[in-house]
């Protein structure tokens, strides 16, 4: 063996460093598209969606569900179906109003309300 020969555990030649680049990876979160197999021809029954999609998805998923809907979930949702044959005034608008912001705020993650 050559005097200017390492050995290690892998034999004689130390092995080849290979580096990767460093790239910026943007992270992407995927969730389900709701409602369930509604997209069959692109996705099938279980299609993902990312980005503005899965918020769209998540607020449109709030505001139809009335609190006590869920099992694990009791406080999820809006209550929105007790104004449904309510008169068209202010206490009934700042109603909603409240009703959507509390929801929205404890519910939704990654997105603000700029206007109701």
């Amino acid at each position: 063996m050559a005097a200017n020969q390492t050995v290690n555990i892998y034999g004689t030649r130390p092995p080849k460093v290979v580096r990767q680049k460093d790239t910026e990876h943007k992270k992407t979160i995927f969730g389900l598209n709701f409602p369930l197999g509604s997209d069959k021809q692109t996705g099938g029954f279980f299609h993902k969606s990312s980005g503005v999609e899965i918020i769209r998805d998540a607020i449109q998923q709030l505001l139809r569900t009335e609190r006590g809907e869920r099992i694990l979930l009791p406080k999820y949702g809006c209550n929105l179906r007790r104004f449904l044959f309510q008169p068209l005034d202010e206490n009934t608008f700042e109603g909603i109003k409240r009703e959507i912001l509390y929801s929205f705020e404890k519910y939704i993650v990654g997105a603000r309300i700029a206007k109701i």
